[in-house]
């Protein structure tokens, strides 16, 4: 089940056993062993990979190219390796005089003159060449260009006996030169004049003959008209007997993207040259057929290949050149048994290649085998569920899907799923397993929007009005069956963007609107509104002042939610604002916002990633800040991801941020999903499930560190071996939970074979263990005496094993060594394959953490002239310390003494803070390094309207 899209592949000139494939968000994968065992090699460097190739001259020798990747400066171009693909490096390129493309370059293409050893690549800043074995790359001196300078240069081929001889192919047109670039000709022959030759950007859509270098083959997906609202497209495949100078159609077809052609070299077939076309037409049709020499291609003379994944994206042969090894696609890869006849993917956990691209991942806490539900979409990969924690994925449902809904917990009467799945898309419902799937029943004029899970049985949905001038925001309680209408919407709601939550037992939702830029035409801006529902059944509608385009984050098809809206009071919310280039935060609802740039900065890198960008619709859409998650087991800890400044965490609710380190790894965060209390699944797109560990900030309870250690593995693991942890229907049960006593009991020299306990109530009866002794701590580590009896029965088997973990557990050598209860009751079962020592027990976090905070508060700013000073109050330091203040790291004050309670009040003059916004912290005299606490604050000193 596991795979990705996988763009090319190349294979080592004299080693038939190694392989790299390039995947599209995944980085580089690189196979010693014929594909039996995958390994990504390519790290975080850049992702984005379009083409791999190994120089046929030396296999130590392989070079890539990679699109723009979010860095300010771009990390897109050329990469080369010298250890055959096992590491690397970006090359060297040299631009004469300036070049503005360079921000933002891209590489798309390769191709070798076996003539003359000289390598091309494709770029978004046109043609490069290497004479040094792609170690230093220079810019070809005569090249076509377009209006503004540069042309995008997606495919490009040279023939391999005569290096001044090549075609290329870029946005719009196909050119041809054969005196090694002095000149180029763009006639088209007979091809349409079309847009969008290359729609995804593959590398292969030119192909020369090795048997007759006038033969060429084009494949493309264009369009027949310029108006992008109205296109038809098509995908065809021409030929052209005289270098390009006049083309025959060979195959056309409308599919969902640009078809692919690659011809093996020539082999000796019968006592003559022959070689093999291998065409994808950009759907789910893969053929074949041979030539000989001068032997023209015959539209009628087609071989069906059988694969088993739709969208080729490249035909890859052995190290002879003929031989077929790998087809790639965007289910990963392919492998074959029968000459290139059939394939059946290899990808797969088991083999290495993860590359799935995840939409999204979402769980549920269950209650009849406390074993928590895992659900997840991907782009072509089907929709995947799994019961045991990632044991096993059954079902599966799609082809791709996304906009997932489920309860936090399994309830009655609302324990279903719903999302999108596309192919063609369409609503979904099913129970929680995949199973006993059905349509779902959307409103009779919705327009392509996902239902939204409010609370269990609870989803919102949009549909235009009957005239088709507003849009209507329903609500169902019974799976479609019945719609309410509860507002009306004067702007178009994204099919994605509403988030609905009760507040007091009343509606509030947040709807993403879109309207056209007012800078571009026909492009799209993206805001906000907030409908509150009144106790007389008035629904207040409310825009959201201060915050400007949210922009999209696309993943193939799902684009955005609103952004990150605390479950437990849903007035606080963070959200990127694409025209400040910050992130934002507010606690009443939107009102009111004020600039988070410690966050910012983390964000970006220090400035090092691009805040926003353009997408490929032209308008800055697209953004650094994927998604945000408050645990709602943990109400103060909140994480943030990334395209590619990894998980930015909060454990106190906002007021610090830190990256978890060497989570920059895994690009394009997707979601994070919450199955236990201490752990955090999430997706990617590009890399597909990881998990996180991490410790709950006061008040929850921490883990020691031996027990759990941050571990970052490839896959989802098995069952955790420390279970301790309490279900919950809902928030107010977390509240509840984290104030109650709480307690462990532990054994010595034994194991918890019988626990007897009202599944009703939880209230623990009886415990049974078969030897040793037992103590009881409360959750500051101090013994007590257990709230229930407890008996000794050597050799008893007892009912332990009637819960489906522990078995598993147990065949992993974990013992049950003790349980945990809150007041007296049940709440989980601590399994380790040793006794425990009391101090690993996990502790209630008392500590007091210190806190900055000014008053008054303005999330607007003040100036000089309406406010003179600012008071700092801070709480939770050590009394008696002497503490100096920063602002933006210039010392504003020092010798602040911290008063008994562990507090201080200190005025700051206005002029003390910088334009817009400051950073202020608090240190310890001797401690010049050491921050204690930090705030933001938006102090404007200069005038303003």
């Amino acid at each position: 089940m596991w795979g990705g899209r996988a763009m090319s592949g190349s294979a080592h000139p004299t080693d038939e056993d190694v392989f790299l494939v390039a995947s599209e968000s995944g980085g580089l994968f690189r196979t010693d062993n014929g594909g039996q065992v995958w390994l990504q090699v390519s790290g975080d460097i850049t992702y984005l990979f379009e083409q791999v190739l190994f120089l046929p001259s030396d296999g130590n020798i392989a070079l890539a190219v990679a699109k723009r990747d979010t860095r300010t400066m771009s990390g897109g171009g050329i990469y080369r390796s010298t250890d055959a693909g096992q590491t690397w490096e970006k090359a060297i390129m040299t631009f004469f005089g300036s070049n503005l493309c360079q921000a933002d370059l891209g590489g798309y293409s390769l191709t070798y003159s076996a003539s003359t050893g000289r390598i091309y690549a494709g770029t978004t800043c046109g043609i490069f060449f290497s004479d040094t074995q792609g170690e230093t790359w220079f810019r070809l001196a005569n090249q076509p260009t377009g209006r503004f300078g540069s042309l995008t240069i997606f495919a490009i081929k040279v023939d391999p006996e005569d290096q001044d001889r090549m075609v290329i192919l870029t946005t719009n047109r196909v050119y041809r030169t054969t005196d090694g670039g002095a000149n180029w000709e763009d006639d088209q022959g007979n091809l349409p004049d079309a847009r969008w030759w290359s729609r995804y950007n593959r590398h292969n859509q030119i192909a020369i003959s090795p048997l007759n270098q006038d033969h060429l083959f084009l494949s493309g997906y264009y369009a027949d008209t310029l108006i992008e609202d109205s296109v038809t497209s098509y995908s065809a495949l021409w030929f052209s007997a005289d270098f390009g100078g006049t083309w025959r159609l060979l195959d056309s077809i409308r599919p969902n993207r640009e078809p692919i052609i690659q011809l093996t070299r020539g082999e000796t077939t019968a006592g003559s040259p022959t070689t093999t076309v291998y065409f994808a037409d950009g759907g789910c049709g893969y053929k074949r057929q041979t030539l000989t020499v001068n032997e023209l291609p015959d539209s009628t003379q087609w071989e069906r290949v059988e694969v088993d994944h739709c969208d080729g994206a490249d035909f890859c042969f052995a190290s002879d050149g003929f031989t077929p090894q790998f087809l790639l696609s965007d289910g990963g890869i392919h492998a074959t048994t029968d000459g290139g006849s059939s394939w059946t993917s290899i990808s797969g956990a088991s083999t290495g290649y993860t590359a799935l691209q995840i939409t999204e991942v979402v769980t549920q806490m269950t209650y009849d085998d406390e074993i928590p539900n895992l659900i997840f979409g991907t782009q072509d990969n089907n929709i995947w569920a799994s019961t045991d924690y990632g044991e096993s994925w059954p079902n599966p449902y799609g082809p791709e899907g996304f906009h997932l809904t489920l309860p936090l917990a399994d309830v009655d009467g609302g324990n279903i799923h719903t999302g999108t799945a596309c192919g063609p898309c369409e609503n979904y419902v099913t129970d929680n397993f995949l199973e006993n799937e059905s349509v779902w029943t959307d409103p009779p004029r919705h327009d392509f929007s996902s239902p939204t899970l409010v609370r269990p049985g609870t989803y919102l949905q949009t549909q235009v009005t009957p005239d088709s001038t507003q849009w209507e925001l329903l609500r169902t309680t019974n799976q479609g069956a019945e719609w309410t209408i509860t507002t009306l919407l004067d702007e178009w709601p994204d099919p994605w963007g509403v988030t609905g939550y009760f507040e007091d037992g009343l509606p509030l939702t947040y709807i993403v609107t879109s309207t056209d830029s007012a800078t571009l035409p026909s492009r799209r801006y993206y805001e906000a509104q907030r409908f509150l529902h009144t106790p007389s059944g008035v629904v207040v509608p409310t825009s959201l002042p201060g915050l400007g385009n949210l922009g999209t984050t696309p993943t193939m098809f799902t684009r955005l939610r609103f952004p990150g809206v605390n479950p437990n009071n849903p007035h606080h919310i963070i959200a990127a604002d694409m025209e400040a280039e910050q992130v934002k935060v507010t606690n009443n609802g939107g009102i009111t916002w004020r600039v988070d740039s410690a966050l910012t900065r983390l964000v970006t890198d220090n400035g090092n990633l691009r805040f926003s960008w353009n997408s490929h619709r032209g308008i800055r859409n697209s953004k650094q800040m994927t998604t945000v998650a408050w645990n709602p087991y943990c109400e103060d800890h909140i994480l943030v991801g990334t395209m590619q400044s990894g998980i930015i965490e909060s454990t106190d609710g906002g007021d610090t941020w830190q990256r978890v380190e060497g989570s920059e790894q895994v690009p394009y965060i997707t979601s994070f999903a919450f199955p236990y209390l201490r752990s955090v699944v999430f997706s990617s797109y590009g890399r597909g499930l990881w998990r996180y560990a991490f410790e709950c900030g006061s008040p929850g309870l921490v883990l020691p560190e031996e027990i759990n250690d941050r571990v970052w593995p490839d896959e989802i693991p098995p069952i955790p071996s420390f279970l301790c942890y309490a279900f919950f229907s809902n928030l107010e049960d977390v509240k509840a939970y984290q104030q109650s006593e709480w307690g462990a009991l532990i054994t010595q020299g034994g194991n918890i074979v019988d626990v007897q306990f009202d599944e009703a109530t939880g209230v623990i009866r009886s415990v049974q263990i078969d030897g040793g002794s037992v103590a009881a701590y409360d959750a500051l580590g101090v013994e007590i005496t257990p709230p229930f009896t407890i008996s000794t029965a050597t050799g008893s088997e007892g009912n332990i094993d009637k819960y489906e973990y522990v078995g598993e557990l147990k065949k992993r050598n974990r013992q049950v060594k003790g349980l945990c209860f809150q007041g007296n009751k049940y709440s989980g079962l601590i399994m380790w394959d040793q006794d425990l020592n009391p101090e690993l027990l996990p502790k209630e976090d008392t500590t007091t953490r210190p806190s900055l905070r000014a008053w008054p508060m303005s999330p607007f700013g003040y100036t000089a002239e309406e406010l003179t000073k600012v008071k700092l109050q801070g709480r939770g330091f050590t009394p008696s310390t002497k503490l100096a203040l920063y602002v933006d790291d210039e010392v504003v004050r020092e010798g602040i003494t911290v008063e008994d309670n562990g507090a201080f009040w200190i005025p700051v003059p206005v002029q003390a803070f910088g334009e817009f916004s400051s950073y202020v912290e608090v240190r310890q005299l001797d401690d010049e390094k050491g921050k204690r606490a930090g705030t933001l604050l938006s102090i404007t000193v200069s005038d303003h309207d």
